[in-house]
């Protein structure tokens, strides 16, 4: 049986009082956002699928925003940064 589908009897997700959603997030049945925790996404929406959970003080960001990703490389181009560049 996958637990990744969507079923009547699955909870709902639960964010904690302390957690910081900073952009767009779609979040799983049972999803578990503990204290502390920062996710971030700009540009997009990030997906935590069902039952996962971050635990205190975790931190997610979404693709965009990581530092290595299309953000980077675009701002390297500009930048005539080869080293980023090759990634």
């Amino acid at each position: 049986m996958s637990l990744n589908r969507v079923r009547a009897e699955q909870p709902a997700f639960e964010v904690a009082a302390s957690a910081v959603l900073i952009g767009q997030a779609h979040l799983g049945a049972g999803a578990l956002l503990a204290q502390g925790v920062v996710l971030r996404s700009r540009g997009g929406s990030a997906a935590l699928g069902n039952h996962s959970a971050v635990l205190e003080n975790g931190v997610l960001v979404h693709r965009h925003c990581h530092p290595k990703g299309p953000a980077a490389a675009e701002f390297a181009k500009k930048r005539s940064f080869s080293k980023l560049e090759s990634q």
